[in-house]
Parts: structure tokens; C-alpha cells; sequence
């Protein structure tokens, strides 16, 4: 399962990197950062920071800079092989936005479910439509647009 994710989140990452790398921009990497940032935190947290950080893009550098750089970050992220303990951590900043607004019992059945998950007695599928359903419920665009949750539907 690993190997499936890990692939299919490369091929998406990768696709939406390239279509925006047609005509560049800050706002575009801001964007595409946004709505990779777990995607991004499963293959390598601290290389995701980076991206961010370079995406804030603090030092006002030349356009290209940035995207030179963030491109060779990117790549280097890419090459780091996922694992059930990184995705379980992205998964976790996600429930967090939910944490506070569920009742105990569903807070109980997802802490289950994605202990599973970690256990491999579970699917992600399982896991990623429930996030979804309270980003819709909850009216949490952000978190309903991450690239992560939208793989397997």
C-alpha cells in the first residue's frame, strides 16, 4: 500500500508541479504548496517546511530563484520513500483541524481507525473519506482541497 500511495501521490504532485511551471509565479507555488502541504509532509516533514519556506519567499529573491531552488527541494523530497509513520503523522495534522468539533465517540473510532491504519488492518481509503466528510461538514476547503485526500475517490 505503501508503494501505490507513494506512487500516486508522486504522479499528482509531479503533474500539477509541471502544469504550473508554464508560466511560474510566487502566487502559483504559494497555491501549489497550499494544496500539497500533507502530500508533501508524508514523503519528508522537515524538506516540507523548506518548500514553505522558501514559498514565503522572505528574501524577495528573483522569481526563477525560487523556483530553481524550490524545484531541487522538491526532487530531493520526492526521493525520500514514504512510510506508514509519516503518513500517519500528515493524517493526524489533518484530524487535528477536526479534533475539537467531533464528538468523543467519532474522536475514538478515527484514533482507532488510523491506529490500524499504522498496524496495516486498515485502509487509508477508509481514513481519507472520513477527513473529507468533516471538511465538508465543517466547511474546511483547505483541508477538503489537500491532494492527499483526494487520490483514491
Amino acid at each position: 500500500m505503501d508503494e501505490r500511495l507513494q506512487t500516486s501521490l508522486k504522479k499528482i504532485i509531479r503533474e500539477e508541479y509541471a502544469f504550473i511551471m508554464f508560466n511560474p509565479s510566487i502566487s502559483k507555488l504559494i497555491i501549489f504548496q497550499k494544496y500539497h502541504k500533507y502530500a508533501l509532509m508524508a514523503f519528508q516533514p522537515a524538506l516540507q517546511k523548506e518548500l514553505g519556506q522558501l514559498v514565503a519567499n522572505k528574501g524577495k529573491l528573483e522569481v526563477r530563484l525560487v523556483v530553481n531552488h524550490y524545484e531541487a527541494v522538491l526532487e530531493k523530497l520526492l526521493a525520500t520513500p514514504i512510510s506508514k509513520g509519516k503518513i500517519t503523522n500528515a493524517l493526524m495534522h489533518i484530524f487535528g483541524y477536526f479534533k475539537d468539533k467531533i464528538t468523543a465517540q467519532e474522536k475514538e473510532i478515527f484514533l482507532k481507525d488510523i491506529d490500524a491504519f499504522y498496524n496495516g488492518k486498515n485502509n487509508y481509503e477508509r481514513i481519507t473519506e472520513k477527513l473529507v466528510e468533516w471538511a465538508k461538514e465543517y466547511n474546511v476547503e483547505y483541508i477538503e482541497g489537500q491532494s492527499m485526500l483526494k487520490l483514491f475517490r
